[in-house]
């Protein structure tokens, strides 16, 4: 029609999307953690650490820890190891470390467990001793709390290590464990390192990480005898499950087991050098 005014083209607005909701964590609590995130692991293993030797003195001897001190004691003042041998000696020796270099010897006229008991007896100050037994099983509450700090670190970030490493302090088991003379906290921290390493190895199978897998193996397999059983399953749910999720093809599954094929061997060799060498 003649005077109308041609239609004006309708401009679409383009809508952005709202920013996402940052609350306290985002922005305070998180920058907050992954500033200082050694410092409070630290601070949080260095308390979980007090709570424990606050025990030395609280608890009694358990039925296990003077036969564990005694073939510790036997290792490193005789340089023998016939007392008793279900066990392998890493944490036994760390038990009876602190008491040997306080002067502690067998009286060697028992059996194991008896004997255990009359050393700590007739010890110049057997609190002292039994303390002393205790003290040499808490590096294996730093490794394990370690390896919790480092593996949370590498896959999910600062904040979220020291989280979880504050939870793992707060364990019970963790901390009984912690506080005995006895195998069972070398196992779990040795175990959890070795595993942990075995990833690394996984991804990036250099020869220092060859090296690396080697030694925390043997040292998991010096701690206790189950590690023997525990590392070789664990290994094998996590490769199938590897497999599962992405599954590269038979031919390059055979060419990944080949390249690590050297770097294996060079953990096998250095695991079984570390267990000869304690041996």
């Amino acid at each position: 029609m003649v005077g109308k005014k041609p239609k004006q083209p309708v401009k679409i607005r383009r809508v952005e999307p709202a920013p996402e909701a940052r609350g306290f964590y985002e922005k305070r609590l998180a920058p907050f953690l992954a500033r200082y995130s050694l410092l409070l692991a630290v601070c949080l293993v260095t308390a979980a650490s007090a709570r424990i030797v606050a025990t030395y003195s609280q608890l009694s001897l358990t039925v296990d820890e003077p036969g564990h001190f005694a073939c510790g004691l036997e290792y490193l003042s005789r340089h023998v190891y016939e007392y008793e041998s279900q066990h392998p000696p890493l944490a036994r020796a760390m038990s009876a470390l602190g008491p040997y270099l306080d002067g502690v010897r067998l009286r060697g006229h028992l059996v194991r467990n008896a004997e255990g008991v009359d050393v700590v007896l007739h010890s110049p100050n057997p609190q002292r001793t039994v303390a002393l037994m205790r003290l040499g099983i808490l590096p294996f509450f730093w490794l394990a709390s370690l390896v919790v700090f480092v593996w949370a670190r590498r896959d999910f970030g600062r904040p979220v290590a020291v989280m979880a490493t504050g939870l793992f302090t707060l364990i019970p088991p963790v901390l009984a464990h912690s506080g005995l003379a006895t195998t069972d906290m070398a196992l779990a921290a040795c175990a959890g390192a070795a595993f942990f390493t075995l990833i690394l190895w996984a991804e990036s199978p250099t020869w220092q990480h060859s090296l690396l897998l080697g030694a925390a193996s043997a040292l998991a397999v010096l701690s206790k005898f189950t590690a023997l059983g525990f590392l070789p399953a664990a290994a094998v749910a996590a490769l199938l499950f590897y497999l599962a999720v992405k599954w590269p093809g038979w031919r390059k599954l055979a060419s990944l087991a080949k390249e690590r094929a050297a770097m294996f061997a060079l953990a096998v060799l250095t695991g079984a050098l570390v267990v000869w060498a304690c041996y």
